[in-house]
């Protein structure tokens, strides 16, 4: 893959694709390995995970262009359909032309008194539809000093209700329009009863949204708190639905509504309601009108996302809004886009070919860097003219041109820009390869020559506020594996026992009949097995579960040494213990123990039943049809109690958080070039969207924690390029100017860490990695990509006069210091604490130390077990080595010798190796300054276990050091090495990828309270925050600035809802934003991935709402009662 560069301008989706293709695959591979001894399976996986649609489809390409325009503010002023109180606005939205469906909105609303739903789409300026035509309405009525409710607004959330409310609504009534006198008010929850006017304004006067509007002090006009609203009640009432219950429930509020004169109801996002929410509010409203406005002519707005534009979908939208307001609506008013208007004039007069795109393309980036105009332009055409291309050379007629401006009237007369504009008019959105080979057939770099095209239109443009000349954005869908499946074979046929690989949830071949079974594999060793059901009775097994029938699991293929029993001692038989042997007739799936003498082996595969552990209690009460698991690998010996041997499915959490970096690397960065370097990920932003709200609260945390030990293992690599250095002194390296880490690490409170505490977090993160139990597939140290060794300790001399084998030497003592260093027996460094679990984890005890022998209670290991009452001793892991593995009787000896030498300080001018640290004299931990890091050098052979497949670099007598496993080490050649190990996920994560920005994730969902999350808000548009995870409720208008890029964890219920998402991106981008959608493995999910392009097409659902609900109908007929029972009694 190309070298990514350090601040993207645009998303380049091409090479986004790639990246992601290549991730995702080595992801799978990782996290589902499957053993050497299956090559034919290992390749067929890999043919499938790189085949076109096995994992993304897409990239699609999308135009979307802008409305056509109509009178502006200022002509419907003339013309005398709106009040000339407007001409006090900001001359510059007064006099800018209005889209044509605002215009007729308000031309409906205000001149023909008609209830109006508004379903123009994400970006549509929505608010301008009912915002004018209210405002014209009380200006009309000239009621400044008369207070009393005129017009209601219902949001659904309140999130929703402070982002129109400051952007546009309060502005235009009370800052513009405030020589009028009209008042406006916002009641919802946030408007706490216990503040006053004063505590609001400070409040409000912190926000830079608002400050920037009003400086240092709130007009009168806008009412802030409960008390100014109930004392004189304000012309425009702003709330939700929610909270207008309450204030037709209780007396207290009951002076809000004093001298009401009702005329307009605008609900925003109608769409949101459905169900009984939606007879809720339909019974609301109806409630509302008959206590304060019985003889009223209401105007009734609703404003909704894009619902579909048939005939039929209109029809049902106005039956919806009727019957949700309880009043007739007459007309729907939807928003056609179309193609910029210089493509609709011109003729083409001349065609650049594909490469000439690509080269345009890069001049573009080069001239974006430059500071002024002139500049641009300048710079632009002694390119083209060194390139040879004569119809770029722009000639600006005069100086007050840009070279976007320039750019935007040459190439509307270009032939495959206008061919562009006109396919996706027609079809709405593309496949990109197949566009691509339509608008440049003859070329190699197709794809290439029409993403440039793309991102040279989308800068170009008339004026710097305009709509790009070919405005566009990327959709991708990607997906994991929701399973594997196979047929089984017969050794002669096949030695790996499995052909027919699918990565499907298919248990019957559909023309031949034959049972297919579901693949699993182990995720330490890719060991594999297959499942199946087995009926008792009748010794048959079914490839898909059956209810009442056992889970069973086999090998697919046994080891040799586990068809014979191996000579096991009675007291650890479970681990040992022969796996049952098990004979599957390959055509009618009949089970036996053993064959009989008429049986024909040929027809039966020989295999095994892998060992399985009974559910436990918790699993039975979570769920009753609970099965057995396998819990234990018999091929490697690895254990996992929630279970080994897992299906091919990579697990949805980790695979999107892997889909998640990538996107985000691809981002472009902060556009403020003299900031940038100081904001984390060089000021990246990235919305995230999971409908579970558990969803979203989990991912950011998890993505911060997994991003932050990828940055810092990077940086440990990095390092240690330049030679090996100290575990005390790296901490200090990694934040010193010249290296890596100063954004993007979180403290223990979850905040970005300051430059006076990194320090010292990663100093616990270095030694946290170092000096804990491994044995994950993800450390530098199993990765075989670092070394931790102890230099100043003359292993060899130690070993000598220890009375080891000459064959064993210094090895073994280098093993002995390795497991005292992984059970985190270690000196404390400086200022970090051993109970401090914010470093350890589950590694903080305060007992972690050694001792020979003696039992203490600081010390939770021992060299030297107890022995049992026959004198043999109980198994540690040095029993286990020395002893049992490499049969050295005097092991009781050894182990003495070595731990005389490590604590011998008899010297007296120099500390041991193994030092007190506590106060009881006889206990022992490693001191961590003798621990030293170096890169592993490649050009030596590795040592690898053939059974458990555990990786060191040094080689203790040929035998495995894992615990109780007996396997044996053979040496793996340097070049064998490097062509198994660059399968890893993580080792190119850490070693080979160019580059991993930092990043600060944080949730972003209604479980947080409001103004913590309007400073995440805040903090995200300022890029100190990159990356939001949102649930849905934050799919509504909610601004949060440009961005370029939005990610869904999940296929959202509905279109509509996969366009207010998608939406969010590039509402003002200068590049085509991208978002990819992730289908996790459910049936659902999987449907949308398998017709993605019919999924963007379809209609999106109209809501309805069901009138005839007696149960809540009775609801507010008995809160009429209690809301007037309550004044009875003066409440």
């Amino acid at each position: 893959t190309m070298t990514a560069p350090i601040d993207p301008i645009e998303i380049d989706p091409v090479s986004l694709q790639q990246d992601l293709q290549d991730r995702m695959q080595r992801y799978l591979q990782t996290a589902l390995p499957i053993h050497r001894r299956f090559p034919k399976l290992r390749k067929a996986t890999e043919e499938q995970f790189s085949a076109e649609t096995t994992l993304i489809k897409g990239p699609y390409l999308e135009a979307l262009p802008d409305f056509p325009k109509s009178h502006s503010l200022k002509s419907l002023v003339n013309e005398g359909i709106l009040h000339s109180g407007l001409e006090n606005m900001a001359p510059e939205v007064y006099t800018r032309d209005l889209h044509e469906h605002q215009s007729k909105a308000i031309r409906l609303v205000t001149k023909e008194k008609k209830n109006i739903v508004v379903a123009t789409g994400t970006g549509s300026g929505k608010t301008e539809c009912f915002l004018y035509p209210m405002v014209d309405e009380l200006l009309k009525a000239d009621i400044q000093g008369k207070p009393g409710i005129r017009a209601i607004l219902v949001y659904p959330l309140n999130a929703l209700a402070n982002d129109q409310l400051y952007s546009r609504v309060v502005p235009l009534i009370v800052k513009e329009l405030q020589q009028y006198g009209l008042t406006v008010g916002r009641f919802t929850g946030q408007t706490d009863p216990r503040m006053d006017r004063n505590q609001f304004e400070q409040e409000y006067l912190a926000d830079s949204n608002i400050r920037k509007h009003f400086k240092d002090s709130i007009p009168d006009n806008w009412l802030l708190s409960r008390q100014e609203m109930l004392d004189t009640p304000p012309h425009v009432l702003i709330t939700n639905y929610a909270m207008l219950e309450h204030l037709l429930l209780l007396p207290q509020n009951a002076p809000l509504f004093n001298n009401a004169d009702l005329r307009y109801i605008v609900l925003d996002e109608l769409h949101t309601y459905s169900g009984a929410q939606a007879t809720e509010v339909a019974l609301l409203l109806r409630k509302l009108r008959n206590q304060h406005a019985p003889d009223n002519d209401i105007r009734c707005i609703g404003t909704s996302a894009s619902l579909g534009s048939s005939e039929e979908a209109q029809r049902k939208v106005l039956s919806f809004a009727s019957r949700l307001f309880g009043s007739d609506f007459t007309d729907v008013i939807t928003a056609t886009r179309e193609p910029h208007h210089l493509l609709g004039k011109e003729e083409d007069t001349f065609s650049l070919s594909a490469d000439e795109w690509v080269i345009l393309h890069n001049i573009l980036h080069e001239v974006r860097n430059l500071e002024n105009e002139s500049e641009r332009i300048q710079c632009w055409v002694d390119r083209a003219i060194e390139q040879d291309i004569s119809t770029m050379e722009l000639l600006p007629e005069n100086d007050s041109k840009s070279l976007s401006t320039l750019l935007c009237t040459v190439l509307a007369q270009e032939t495959s820009v206008r061919a562009v504009s006109e396919l996706l008019a027609n079809t709405g959105l593309r496949h990109l390869p197949q566009l691509a080979k339509e608008i440049f057939p003859a070329s190699e770099n197709a794809q290439e020559a029409l993403t440039a095209l793309v991102a040279i239109c989308a800068y170009a443009r008339e004026t710097p506020e305009g709509f790009p000349l070919l405005p566009a954005r990327y959709h991708l869908f990607t997906r994991g594996i929701e399973d594997a499946t196979i047929e089984l074979e017969h050794d002669d046929n096949n030695e790996e026992h499995a052909s027919k690989l699918k990565f499907k949830r298919e248990f019957k071949d559909p023309i031949t009949g034959k049972s297919r079974f579901r693949l699993m594999t182990c995720r330490k060793c890719g060991e594999l097995y297959f499942e199946a059901f087995k009926n008792q009775s009748l010794n048959q097994l079914q490839s898909e579960y059956t209810r009442g029938w056992r889970r069973t699991v086999y090998w697919l293929k046994p080891k040799e040494a586990y068809l014979i029993p191996s000579d096991s001692s009675e007291d650890d038989v479970d681990d040992k213990e022969a796996p049952r042997p098990a004979f599957i007739h390959l055509q009618d799936d009949v089970v036996k123990d053993q064959l009989d003498p008429n049986d024909n082996p040929s027809e039966w595969l020989e295999t095994c039943e892998a060992k399985m552990r009974p559910p436990s209690q918790d699993d039975i009460d979570a769920n009753p049809d609970s099965p057995a698991k396998v819990t234990l690998c018999q091929s490697c010996g690895s254990r996992d109690s929630s279970e080994i041997i897992t299906p091919f499915h990579p697990g949805d959490q980790a695979f999107s958080t892997t889909i998640c970096e990538v996107l985000y690397a691809h981002l472009p960065t902060s556009k403020d070039k003299d900031k940038r370097h100081q904001m984390p990920g060089r000021g990246r932003n990235l919305l995230v969207f999971s409908d579970n709200r558990q969803d979203a609260g989990f991912f950011a945390p998890n993505f911060q924690r997994s991003h932050e030990d990828l940055m810092l293992r990077r940086a440990v690599i990095n390092r240690l390029k330049l030679g090996p250095c100290k575990l005390d002194a790296i901490a200090s390296d990694l934040t010193a100017d010249k290296y890596l880490i100063k954004r993007g690490i979180t403290n223990r409170d979850g905040k970005p860490a300051k430059r006076g505490e990194l320090e010292q977090i990663i100093r616990g993160k270095v030694f946290s990695e170092f000096c804990s139990p491994g044995g994950s597939r993800t450390s530098m140290e199993d990765l075989g990509l670092v070394d931790a060794a102890y230099p100043d300790v003359n292993y060899d001399a130690i070993a000598t006069s220890a009375g080891i084998p000459v064959h064993l030497g210094g090895n073994l003592v280098r093993w002995i210091l390795d497991t005292i260093r992984s059970n985190r027996a270690i000196r404390m460094p400086s200022g970090i604490s051993e109970t401090d679990s914010f470093v350890w984890g589950n590694y903080a005890q305060d007992d972690r130390r050694f001792t020979l022998q003696m039992k203490a209670d600081d010390a939770r290991f021992h060299f030297r077990p107890n022995l049992k009452a026959n004198g043999s001793p109980y198994l540690n892991r040095y029993v286990d080595v020395l002893l049992i593995k490499l049969k050295l009787e005097n092991w009781e000896q050894i182990l003495d010798s070595i731990w005389q030498a490590l604590t011998d300080d008899e010297e007296g001018y120099e500390e041991p190796v193994l030092i007190t640290d506590s106060e009881s004299h006889g206990t022992r931990v490693l001191d961590h300054r003798l621990i030293s890091l170096s890169l592993r050098d490649e050009s030596k052979p590795v040592h690898r276990c053939n059974k458990c497949s555990k990786v060191s670099s040094y080689n203790v007598g040929g035998i495995c050091t894992q615990w109780r496993c007996n396997g044996k080490t053979e040496k793996v050649a340097p070049d064998a090495w490097k062509t198994e190990i660059e399968r890893s996920h993580y080792r190119h994560l850490y070693a080979e990828l160019d580059n991993l920005p930092s990043a600060i994730a944080r949730e972003h969902t209604a479980s947080i309270a409001t103004h913590v999350r309007a400073d995440i808000e805040s903090e995200f548009k300022a890029g100190r925050v990159n990356i939001l995870s949102s649930s849905t409720t934050m799919e509504m208008g909610i601004d949060l600035g440009d961005l370029e890029g939005v990610f869904l964890r999940n296929a959202p219920p509905d279109i509509s809802n996969y366009q207010q998402r998608a939406g969010r991106a590039g509402r003002r981008a200068q590049a085509a934003p991208v978002s990819i959608t992730y289908s996790r493995n459910r049936r659902y999910d999987q449907d949308v991935f398998e017709n993605a392009e019919r999924f963007l097409k379809k209609e999106p659902r109209t809501p309805h709402v069901h009138l005839g609900n007696p149960r809540l109908f009775q609801r507010h007929q008995f809160s009429i009662l209690i809301s007037y029972y309550l004044r009875h009694l003066r409440l």
